[in-house]
């Protein structure tokens, strides 16, 4: 009889609920692939009626795998005022917005919406990005 203790599994994927931006989201990343070099990275993902849609990776966020997620800040975190909360609520619905949509969802003006946004990005809370020549925003976790 052998010594060695033979692996269970050669593959393991961990599927996880996570929480963010005030929703619940669900998380996919691979433990374990046998033989083969794979990405370790954790990244969102959602079952649709097309199949599993593989989104961005979870990158400002740390400690979800002990349960304990927690954005790492050099700064200490200030609380949010509620139409900041609100905007970044709205971003996280979706894997990412345009401007023109968060214009019209707020009912903010356009220079407060600015202001919220930029307040936003100064704490790593969200990216612009450029999607079709249209300013979008999403989440950074």
């Amino acid at each position: 009889m052998s010594n060695k203790v033979s692996f269970i599994a050669d593959n393991l994927i961990l599927l996880r609920y996570i929480e963010y931006a005030g929703a619940i989201g669900r998380a996919i990343n691979v433990l374990k692939s046998r033989g083969s070099f794979h990405s370790k990275i954790i990244r969102k993902f959602e079952i649709s009626k097309e199949g599993v849609e593989i989104g961005n990776p979870i990158i400002a966020l740390t400690g979800f795998m002990t349960g304990n997620p927690v954005y790492p800040r050099e700064k200490p975190v200030k609380v949010l005022s509620p139409e900041v909360q609100y905007v970044f609520s709205l971003i996280g619905r979706k894997e990412s917005i345009s401007f023109d949509t968060l214009l019209d969802d707020t009912g903010f003006k356009e220079n407060r919406l600015i202001e919220i946004l930029g307040q936003l990005i100064r704490t790593d809370h969200i990216v612009e990005e450029k999607v079709a020549s249209e300013k979008c925003y999403r989440i950074t976790i």
